[in-house]
């Protein structure tokens, strides 16, 4: 995040790549990485999108405005990183840093075929001048239709399409709730009341007016 000019100089000569975070980044407080001055000095950049611990929600397009939106104010200059540039980043630029380009990253014949259906329309973003502007600056998870991994359509509108999706839900819900228990916290929504609307029990740290709220939520 904050590498001396010897650091960068070092990391360049060694022909060592880095992954760039700027939501958790951001998230942490942990500043902004100058990846311009990454890049110009001849290191290999790719953009990654870290867990919901660090993250809250693993949103592709808010990280690629995220870092595209720093970038320009770090250096206060709008030209330093494009649309374009940010999407390579999180696309074949990640697949290079990791060593798996061959495999991933781009749409070629003889890839996996990972890729996603995306709708500007639905809900319409408005005229398209540039599609990749209109992707990465426009264009979020509403607008995601389906995500496909290796040629097979593993997500449709927000949904897992595996049968096993709830169950899922359900479970991770509760291996938190364990978790935040043993560690002496309470939450504000009990596992039971994400994954069943109808169950919604008043939780001690609320008056009946937040109650009220979550039962109509």
């Amino acid at each position: 995040m904050h590498p001396t000019d010897a650091m960068v100089d070092r990391v360049a000569a060694a022909g060592s790549p880095v992954v760039w975070q700027p939501t958790s980044n951001g998230r942490l407080g942990s500043g902004v990485a100058d990846v311009v001055r990454y890049r110009d000095a001849g290191i290999a950049v790719g953009v990654g999108l870290d867990d919901q611990s660090c993250t809250d929600i693993s949103d592709p397009w808010s990280n690629m405005r995220l870092g595209l939106y720093s970038q320009r104010a770090l250096h206060r200059d709008a030209a330093v990183l494009s649309a374009r540039d940010v999407l390579r980043l999180h696309t074949l630029g990640s697949a290079e840093v990791l060593g798996v380009a061959d495999r991933v990253g781009s749409l070629e014949v003889g890839k996996h075929a990972d890729f996603v259906l995306v709708d500007h329309r639905a809900p319409s973003t408005g005229p398209v001048w540039d599609v990749v502007a209109t992707y990465v600056l426009a264009c979020g998870l509403r607008n995601l239709r389906a995500t496909y991994v290796g040629g097979r359509c593993v997500a449709r509108d927000g949904r897992a399409t595996t049968p096993l999706a709830e169950r899922a839900d359900g479970e991770l819900a509760e291996r938190i709730e364990r978790a935040a228990h043993a560690d002496g916290r309470r939450l504000a929504v009990t596992a039971e009341q994400l994954v069943s609307p109808r169950a919604r029990v008043p939780h001690p740290s609320h008056d009946a007016r937040d109650t009220r709220a979550l039962t109509r939520s």
